[in-house]
């Protein structure tokens, strides 16, 4: 299967933190792609832990919003991009 590598991805506000709605096959394939083509990049997969903590610390999530990638890691974060 065929993965369509976009320049950059797309973003949606969770709690404050921009959230990547995309699956692991999409962003494994976005950094392979980044690495091939040496652009670096700062990636999180974020579980629901990490979402509580950005929530509430403004020095965390303001760190995590400057990422390339913050993708979801685990069903909880899904749910809150379905909201």
């Amino acid at each position: 299967m065929s993965v369509r590598i976009p320049t950059e991805l797309p973003r949606h506000d969770l709690f404050g933190v921009k959230v990547c709605p995309t699956t692991y096959e999409q962003a494994v394939a976005w950094c392979i792609h980044r690495a091939k083509t040496g652009q670096g990049a700062c990636v999180d997969l974020m579980a629901v832990h990490s979402l509580v903590t950005a929530s509430q610390d403004k020095r965390y999530q303001d760190r995590l919003n400057t990422f390339e990638v913050v993708a979801p890691a685990g069903q909880p974060v899904r749910w809150g991009l379905n909201w």
